[in-house]
Order: structure tokens, then sequence, then C-alpha cells
């Protein structure tokens, strides 16, 4: 079994599309870390620099079988994936992060990019 954070990704997007329009604007890319709970998407989006707040805010819930981390938002912890039939082999949490890491940026950026104004 593999994750299928792109698919997390755009499920979190869609939801902030929905609960925060214009959230994409809001969100600074050079601080941005999945892994900070100061710095994560919900964070810098709660006007406390507080993800839980961020997390309460979308009415989303916490842990490894949450929707915050179904939506994206956070990856699955080392001790899941010792305890989880559900794990993927050779699950790496650091490697999860990077990959939303990622995602989250090329996602913002691209829409950043398919609304500036063309010259």
């Amino acid at each position: 079994m593999s994750i299928d954070y792109a698919a997390r990704v755009a499920l979190g997007a869609a939801l902030l599309d929905e609960k925060r329009p214009g959230w994409v604007d809001l969100i600074d890319l050079d601080k941005l870390n999945v892994q900070s709970s100061y710095a994560c998407v919900t964070a810098q989006l709660s006007g406390e620099y507080d993800y839980y707040t961020g997390m309460q805010q979308l009415a989303l819930t916490h842990g490894d079988d949450g929707t915050y981390v179904a939506h994206g938002f956070n990856a699955e912890s080392e001790d899941w994936a010792e305890e989880s039939d559900d794990a993927p082999e050779g699950y790496d949490q650091q490697d999860a992060y990077d990959t939303l890491n990622t995602l989250w940026r090329d996602l913002i950026t691209g829409r950043r990019e398919n609304s500036a104004p063309k010259v």
C-alpha cells in the first residue's frame, strides 16, 4: 500500500477553497513547513500561528486516522507506521513531511501563477 499524498493535498485545498476563499494568497511559502505547528498551512491561516486553532476552524480531527491527516495537513506518526497494518513498507515520517511540503508549495505556486494577470 502506498499513500496518495497528492490526493490528500487536493482534498485539503478543496476544503480551504470552500471554507477560506483566497487562502492561497495568505500562505508565506518561505515559512511553510507542514511539520511545524506554527508554520503549517492551517497555522498560517489561523490568525494565531497555531495549527490546532486552524484545525478547529476547519472542523478537522487530529490523530493518525483523523481528517487533519486525511486532508494533507499532516503526516502519520512513526508510531502509527509501527503499529498499523495500513502503513506502507518502509514508511518514513520525514519523507512524508518533505512530500507534503513540496505538494503544498507546488499547488500554491501553480494557483498563484494561474491567477496572475497576463501581460
